[in-house]
């Protein structure tokens, strides 16, 4: 990598980034409080940078001058620490900003309206990992409880900017890359793979019906074959779940593009609708009518079959199979309900809703069956040493040096994410 390319630095990305603000602004408008929100452009461009960027030249000087001390010109800092400088700046500046009428004291307003620079950084995270990762169909979803947490922290930023360090915001961003960015790889393997699970979930149909026909009730609980089909001849809830894929892949992202992938979680939530929708597990009331619908496994099947499901789907998509599924009583009830619910009106059931439904389960219900102090000594091997501990800001500084920032083509992430945010930002 020559010197020169240095030169550029990040201010080839102004054009793109502030492709990122515009359609943030043009999305939140729609949200309560929206029409007021304003965007002030303070990035400038290439050739005349503005308070943002010029607050992120002098952030990246005073930081590679405390890393580096003497002769720091051509060092180099690792992404995690230019992104976190980036956010610096904007939480400084806060570009994003209310013009409220004096007089209308009384606005209803929503959490993106009042912290809308917060929310930003959502969006400028997914495209800067898109961008570095090379990764355009990859995605940023975090745990609502963690993303919680991190707008909370973002706003104690902005109020308070010099308690923003650098160097451990930038560790906070490279813990929300390893854990809340999904690659675009895994969840090609697993669309592709989809409609070749129809043998392994006609044996999940067949042990669940084996196991609810001993129960009150269920002798008289058939499953109808025909709608899983085969492979060579897929049936009516797998033809529906390739149907709906690429209508979703259409309405999302109005291209034709079968390269475009959507995330496991949303495939789940498809094949689920499917199920739901052509109900395979039915009764047969001229077996034994007196017995029919005597407890709720049995009175619901089709709903209480998608709790093994989404287990053996966990567990493959983990690659952990070890865990089990193991909801809260009441969790459990309500989810059932849900289902039904979805069953009797499948219109109303809502794919990007449910699959953030799907994720919740995954993360608070999807356990080990490891006892406590194996998880404990399992989770003391991963962590760093104290003397790892001491040698991990310089390791960090080390990571990706042989990438320039020029490598980074932002304008495809910004476009790709721009996309998908217009119908997918909640």
């Amino acid at each position: 990598m020559n010197d020169k390319q240095l030169n550029c630095k990040s201010d080839i990305w102004i054009p793109e980034i502030k492709k990122l603000c515009k359609a943030f602004l043009k999305n939140i408008k729609n949200y309560p409080g929206g029409k007021y929100l304003c965007f002030r452009d303070d990035l400038g461009s290439k050739e005349n940078p503005g308070i943002i960027v010029k607050e992120y030249h002098n952030s990246v000087a005073k930081l590679k001058k405390e890393i580096f001390s003497a002769n720091n010109a051509n060092e180099r800092i690792d992404y995690h620490k230019i992104t976190a400088l980036y956010i610096r700046s904007f939480l400084k500046f806060q570009p994003f900003y209310l013009d409220k009428p004096e007089r209308k004291e009384d606005i209803e307003m929503c959490l993106y309206t009042k912290c809308p620079n917060e929310y930003f950084v959502l969006l400028f995270l997914e495209a800067m990992f898109k961008a570095w990762n090379n990764d355009v169909n990859g995605f940023l979803i975090m745990d609502p409880s963690y993303q919680a947490d991190f707008i909370k922290l973002l706003y104690h930023y902005k109020k308070n900017i010099s308690k923003l360090d650098p160097v451990s915001f930038s560790n906070t961003v490279y813990l929300i890359e390893q854990q809340y960015f999904k690659n675009s790889w895994s969840n090609k393997k697993f669309e592709i793979e989809s409609y070749k699970w129809i043998p392994e979930i006609e044996k999940l149909c067949l042990n669940f019906l084996t196991n609810m026909q001993k129960r009150p009730g269920g002798n008289s609980l058939c499953f109808n074959y025909c709608y899983l089909g085969t492979m060579e001849k897929p049936g009516e809830i797998v033809k529906e779940f390739l149907d709906s894929l690429n209508w979703f892949k259409k309405e999302i992202y109005n291209i034709k593009n079968e390269e475009v992938l959507v995330d496991y979680h949303k495939i789940i939530a498809l094949y689920i609708r499917s199920f739901l929708k052509y109900e395979p597990f039915y009764f047969d009331v001229h077996k034994d009518a007196k017995s029919i619908k005597k407890k709720p496994h049995t009175e619901f099947p089709n709903e209480y079959f998608i709790l093994p499901f989404l287990e053996t789907m966990f567990k493959v998509w983990n690659n952990d199979f070890n865990n089990s599924l193991r909801m809260d009583s009441e969790y459990q009830k309500e989810f059932i309900q849900l289902l039904s619910y979805y069953r009797q009106d499948i219109n109303k059931f809502e794919v990007v809703t449910f699959s953030n439904t799907i994720f919740f389960i995954e993360q608070h219900y999807f356990h080990s069956e490891k006892k406590p102090e194996e998880s404990l000594a399992k989770h003391k091997e991963s962590l760093m040493t104290l003397d790892e501990l001491d040698n991990f800001e310089e390791n960090m500084c080390l990571r990706n040096s042989d990438v320039s920032i020029k490598d980074l083509d932002l304008s495809k992430s910004v476009k790709i994410t721009t996309e998908y945010f217009e119908k997918l930002f909640d």
